[in-house]
């Protein structure tokens, strides 16, 4: 297989823009002259009853899936199949066990599987809304 067919269909970008609405984001290819590509959509994990939704910040290094045009003359639909760690932004956690959700206000939800212990760390308001009945229940329950 041509391996520079390969480079053109997974590649490496930053996101440039964004359209919140549509769920997509244009990607500069710096290997490629600063190429911006089209509106890429962006992979999330579900979108029917059950959705994640999530959007790259601008200038996040992102993997991006390429689809040859119809008419084999290029590459400009695909996909942003998610971002990725480096030195330049390295990982907040460094266990296996911890998966956890760094906003870039400061705000942290953190669960640790090897404790059980959930931790939500917010800078504003924390609302809980229920339909039914909110019960709190622990070994000890402490309000401050």
């Amino acid at each position: 297989m041509d391996t520079n067919f390969i480079k053109n269909i997974v590649r490496i970008g930053r996101v440039s823009s964004i359209n919140a609405a549509a769920n997509t984001a244009k990607v500069v290819f710096t290997d490629k002259n600063e190429l911006v590509s089209g509106e890429l959509m962006i992979v999330n994990r579900g979108s029917m009853a059950d959705k994640d939704y999530w959007l790259p910040d601008i200038d996040e290094q992102v993997l991006c899936l390429m689809l040859p045009n119809n008419s084999g003359q290029g590459l400009n639909a695909g996909f942003i199949l998610g971002s990725f760690f480096s030195a330049e932004d390295a990982p907040q956690e460094n266990s296996a066990d911890v998966r956890a959700v760094k906003f870039g206000d400061g705000t942290i939800v953190k669960h640790d599987r090897s404790t059980g212990n959930l931790s939500i760390k917010a800078t504003g308001n924390i609302n809980i809304m229920a339909a039914g009945t909110v019960t709190i229940q622990g070994a000890a329950v402490k309000i401050n």
